[in-house]
């Protein structure tokens, strides 16, 4: 399975559809990140009036961002699903409701806490909610939950193959850590530990390729898994009418 899902995952990065908007999303969001994060201290100088309304918006704006970072990653998720389902459609037409959007924002943050405190208590449990509840994302988006009910539908559609769900996550953990790794090392030397412009700008346009791969396999791991799962019904599927035909 884990060799099926990372040559769908390939196939979908190949389509342009979605890597150009992927590529672009990914060095947006690197270079939002990098303007509302902390300013750099100046070695032997004084925070004056100006350093500190910048630390104070840095801290206020820095969650706000990662948040509405959701959005636009929740959108291109829905577009990698349509086109590994083969769907010829754009980003616009995948764009994410509203709606969804902010109940992704509490799914997710309340699986961050019970993952972390897991993780806090004990590695393996934290381990285990992140790769039960890893498809919860995709559900909501694909509109098959609506909201909580997203947790119970990831653990049905994981059941059977977590084994191969955990070795998918690890596999992509492993190259996104290589990839980001060196990108780090070279922004790091080529800046003397002082990050810069146009150093971000390479680091957000080295690693934009590897998050779009992310994307797509996470992509390509759902529609797998609901390939290989029991067959959904009209009943099943929370926005589509009785009679529709599901998409696998």
């Amino acid at each position: 399975m884990v060799a099926r899902v990372f040559r769908q995952a390939f196939a979908i990065c190949r389509n342009r559809s979605f890597l150009v908007p992927a590529v672009l999303v990914a060095v947006a969001l690197v270079v939002l990140r990098r303007s509302v994060a902390l300013p750099y201290p100046v070695p032997g100088t004084a925070p004056d009036t100006h350093t500190q309304a910048r630390v104070l918006s840095s801290v206020l704006l820095t969650p706000a961002v990662a948040f509405l970072s959701f959005w636009p990653s929740a959108s291109l998720l829905s577009l990698a699903i349509a086109v590994a389902r083969g769907r010829s459609t754009s980003l616009v037409d995948c764009w994410v409701p509203v709606g969804v959007y902010l109940r992704l924002v509490v799914v997710t943050t309340a699986i961050g806490i019970v993952a972390g405190i897991g993780c806090l208590l004990l590695v393996v449990p934290g381990v285990f909610a992140l790769v039960v509840w890893s498809q919860a994302w995709a559900l909501m988006v694909d509109g098959r939950a609506s909201f909580f009910d997203a947790l119970e539908k990831s653990q049905d559609l994981t059941r059977g193959s977590r084994g191969d769900v955990f070795a998918t996550l690890l596999c992509s953990l492993m190259l996104s850590a290589i990839v980001l790794g060196v990108g780090f090392a070279v922004a790091i030397h080529g800046t003397l530990r002082v990050p810069s412009w146009p150093m971000t700008l390479l680091g957000a346009l080295w690693g934009a390729p590897m998050s779009a791969f992310g994307t797509a396999l996470s992509a390509a791991l759902y529609v797998d898994l609901l390939a290989v799962g029991e067959p959904l019904t009209g009943a099943e599927f929370f926005l589509a009418p009785a009679d529709a035909e599901l998409p696998h």
